[in-house]
């Protein structure tokens, strides 16, 4: 009975970088769609969510007009008008100013930094490195 032999040689050197490099390719190519479809979802749900406040912000500042004036009505009974509407602007414009430096403070928060695709990459990069090495 003779030794079994060994169907196929080794792959080369070139074979194996050439493998390599393509497997590279690949791997860097699904991580920039990743990386956009992130981004996407991150845009979508900006649009979405920015629509819908819009929507909310346009009708409650029609409410608070409403709700002013009322006030404004009411303080009118206790003292002159002009002072009632002085009254009622200045707390409005404390409030107003109040909520607009929160906000301010959040958007600075924010974070649009795609953290999984970076992570990702470096350690595709990592990987990379070490079959080079």
């Amino acid at each position: 009975m003779s030794p079994p032999s060994d169907p196929s040689p080794a792959p080369s050197l070139q074979q194996l970088l050439r493998e390599l490099f393509n497997d590279a390719e690949t791997l860097l190519l699904q991580q920039l769609s990743l990386l956009r479809a992130e981004f996407g979802e991150a845009i979508r749900s900006l649009m979405r969510g920015s629509i819908i406040m819009l929507i909310g912000l346009e009708i409650g500042i029609a409410g608070i007009v409403m709700l002013i004036g009322a006030l404004i009505v009411g303080i009118a009974q206790f003292m002159p008008l002009w002072t009632a509407c002085l009254v009622t602007g200045i707390f409005t414009t404390a409030v107003a100013l109040t909520l607009i430096l929160l906000a301010r403070r959040e958007l600075r928060r924010a974070d649009f930094v795609p953290r999984r695709s970076g992570r990702v990459l470096r350690e595709t990069m990592d990987w990379f490195g070490d079959e080079l090495t």
